[in-house]
């Protein structure tokens, strides 16, 4: 049945289901009223609503017999009535009222009575029989009032005649008695019906045809407190009005019926569908996990809860223990025996149970914090999630984490600088003294040979290590500005397209020379990049020089440019390795740092280093990634319209 939880047709043939077993179980939730009050006997004359005629009908009879010496129009639809009363010594003394005939087929309903008429009091009692005085006879003599005793017998024809006001009743007996005994099985059907049906209103609330997601509609935004108090103030005024509208009715049968069955129907089918919008609402609310969200009682105490958290830890107290000191206060000027002061010392009581809680709690902060000024920022303490731990605990425990986490990730750093450190001063130390003590020894060389050919090869040795030199300088130069932001950035649109060809241009020798094959790829449309064309220009000059030094001869290098969202260019540039890359990303972004740990290659390791800083300043970002020999860097510029 879950697969149907969202068809909009299902979910209307289950409401007319609901409506309709709702409606049968009013009908035969009466019919079993009826038969189990009015008509519980099989003798219509025993009926609850005969036997409520018959007792008012003796009892205005009684009252015009003595007043009136007649019966008047009480009689309309009775066959006969005789009032018989008996005397002190319980003989039949007289026969004061006889109205019709007593032969024939008569119902006969007997009455014992005794009648007060100085308070007008009547008491009827059931008789078996018109020969014995009522039982009571000798005790109402005796008391000294003026009491008639007696006993009231009612003729009635079976079956009632048409001016009888019992005809219309008997009728409607006919008619319906044949389907009382059937009544309750009936209610029970159309009740379990109308509870399959809720039960399955209840499951697809929320669903639609759409997707999965429980969703809410208007009534699911209002706060479940209002959605609450509206479904039972309607009910709740519902019904007292139905009971005030059908008392009139109440015990009339079958006229009474026209007027009770449809308003308590309309009564019961409006609190149904009020409660059941009502409890809709909030088992939609449930399945999405918003029941809180629209609770203002949730909101109230959230709300109350922030407030109690930004208080700090001081006034927070010192308000709890002015709140404790007043309650005992008054507590000391109420009864001792009343629930206020048992609630007082109970409050007296938990903020003694507390207490030693903060203590424990405040000690266990003391040890870390002891511990961590000796320089142990391991330790830590347990319990910061127990439900019973303070506020104030959780909270400084987390900034202790804070402040430890800091402290290990500073430490951490600063042993990683002071390792640059030192790495850098030996590479730099390593790259600028080799073609120093190049140019010392081929100057020493020079001064002391004669022969020109040597002399001219010395001199290209001197010019070529004086140049390499120049250029480490050059690169420190330019690296020291970039890392700390002194090179200015004049940015503007550029066209990534022209940026890549110009540099492919000028280092096509060079690749060629290096058996490096450039495959670039940029779709057809406009790439434009809000950036410094001179950084720009360098940035690409440093990756493809990368790429001349260290990659496999006889391969390609891709160059790939592409929008990469509606506020970023980037530029790709992949290559493989001809070294092994036995180092990390991170470490080859680091200075002085080249894929070769030999550090025989020409390069300066600074290349990558100078990029990243210059993207850095272009408002960009720089990235390596290593995956077995390939090689990948990938720029990302602010795209320009």
């Amino acid at each position: 049945m879950k697969k149907y939880y969202g068809k909009t047709w299902a979910k209307i043939i289950v409401w007319i289901c609901a409506l309709v077993s709702l409606n049968l179980s009013v009908l035969f939730g009466f019919a079993v009223f009826l038969d189990v009050t009015e008509y519980v006997s099989d003798d219509f004359y025993e009926s609850g609503s005969v036997q409520a005629a018959f007792r008012i009908t003796a009892y205005d009879t009684i009252w015009r017999a003595y007043h009136q010496k007649e019966i008047g129009t009480v009689a309309q639809g009775y066959q006969g009535i005789t009032l018989t009363d008996f005397s002190a010594d319980g003989q039949k003394s007289s026969v004061l009222v006889q109205t019709g005939e007593t032969s024939g087929k008569y119902h006969v309903q007997l009455y014992d009575y005794q009648y007060e008429p100085e308070s007008g009091f009547i008491n009827l009692e059931i008789s078996e029989d018109m020969s014995e005085p009522p039982v009571f006879l000798q005790e109402a003599m005796e008391s000294g009032s003026r009491v008639y005793t007696g006993k009231a017998a009612i003729y009635v024809s079976d079956p009632p005649g048409k001016d009888s006001v019992f005809y219309e009743n008997w009728q409607f007996y006919q008619k319906i008695q044949p389907y009382l005994k059937a009544a309750l099985p009936g209610l029970c059907v159309s009740a379990v019906i109308l509870i399959c049906a809720v039960l399955w209103l209840f499951g697809s609330a929320g669903h639609t045809a759409d997707d999965d997601e429980i969703h809410l509609i208007l009534i699911d935004r209002i706060p479940c407190e209002i959605t609450a108090l509206f479904a039972l103030t309607l009910t709740a005024v519902l019904f007292p009005l139905a009971e005030e509208m059908v008392i009139p009715y109440t015990g009339s049968y079958p006229s009474g019926l026209r007027v009770l069955v449809p308003v308590i129907s309309v009564c019961v089918n409006a609190g149904f569908l009020i409660l059941m919008c009502a409890m809709l609402s909030f088992a939609r609310r449930i399945k999405a996990k918003q029941l809180l969200s629209t609770s203002l009682i949730a909101w109230v105490l959230k709300k109350t809860g922030e407030f109690i958290r930004i208080i700090p830890l001081t006034p927070k107290v010192s308000l709890c223990a002015a709140v404790l000191f007043a309650l005992n206060f008054i507590a000391i000027l109420a009864a001792p025996q009343s629930l206020f002061h048992l609630a007082v010392v109970a409050a007296d009581l938990l903020a003694a149970a507390s207490m030693p809680v903060y203590a424990y709690f405040a000690q266990r902060l003391e040890q870390r914090t002891a511990a961590m000024s000796k320089g142990d920022l391991s330790a830590s303490i347990t319990g910061t999630r127990a439900p019973f731990a303070p506020s104030f605990y959780r909270d400084i425990s987390a900034d202790l984490d804070r402040i430890s986490e800091g402290i290990e990730a500073a430490v951490e750093k600063q042993l990683k600088a002071e390792r640059l450190k030192t790495e850098l001063i030996t590479n730099v130390s390593h790259d600028i003294r080799t073609p120093l003590t190049s140019i010392i020894s081929y100057t020493d060389l020079l001064s002391r040979e004669s022969d020109e050919v040597k002399k001219t090869e010395y001199l290209e040795a001197l010019k070529r290590n004086s140049e390499r030199l120049r250029k480490l300088s050059e690169d420190l130069i330019e690296a020291s500005k970039a890392s700390t932001g002194n090179i200015h950035a004049n940015l503007e649109k550029t066209d990534l397209r022209e940026m890549i060809e110009q540099a492919l241009g000028e280092y096509e020798e060079k690749l060629a020379k290096a058996e490096l094959d450039p495959v670039v790829n940029i779709k057809d449309e406009p790439l434009y990049a809000m950036a410094d064309g001179r950084l720009l220009w360098r940035v690409m000059s440093n990756l493809l020089s990368n790429c001349v030094k260290y990659a496999q001869p006889h391969t390609r290098v891709y160059i790939d440019a592409m929008k990469q969202d509606d506020q970023h260019v980037s530029i790709v540039v992949k290559n493989i390795s001809k070294d092994i890359l036995n180092i990390s990303s991170e470490e080859l972004m680091e200075r002085f740092v080249r894929g070769d740990a030999s550090r025989s290659s020409e390069g300066s390791g600074l290349g990558l280093n100078i990029a990243e800083s210059l993207c850095t300043i272009m408002n960009g970002s720089f990235e390596i990634s290593v995956d077995g020999d390939l090689f990948k860097t990938c720029i990302s510029l602010p795209a320009a319209e």
